[in-house]
């Protein structure tokens, strides 16, 4: 995701999350809800010095903008690139949902 990006490429949420405004320490008072589906913009990406996960992909985080030009960032595995975005979306809406058969082998 990270490399995929440049400035103001539009990115997609792809689960939930909740966070403050960058700079500013978290409290649920000041905090933004983003869902599935919202779209913002990359700025940069880093990684965050304080995580525990020094060597883990949770320490990547991305710096976005929304609309209303308000910076947040978060970790890089709530978002994917517009192009994957699209293909996601065209998957989900135009295959047949998967069936799983779950009947338990008879001979035994």
């Amino acid at each position: 995701m990270i490399n995929e990006c440049l400035e103001n490429d539009p990115i997609y949420i792809i689960e939930d999350f909740t966070c403050c405004e960058e700079g500013v320490e978290f409290e649920w008072e000041k905090s933004r809800d983003f869902h599935v589906g919202d779209r913002v913009f990359f700025i940069d990406a880093f990684k965050n010095p304080d995580s525990v996960f020094s060597q883990d992909h949770l320490s990547w985080m991305i710096k976005f903008k929304t609309e209303d030009n308000k910076v947040y960032n978060a970790c890089q595995l709530y978002f994917v690139h517009q192009d994957v975005w699209e293909g996601l979306r065209t998957f989900f809406t135009t295959k047949q949902p998967l069936t799983i058969d779950r009947e338990v082998d008879k001979k035994g």
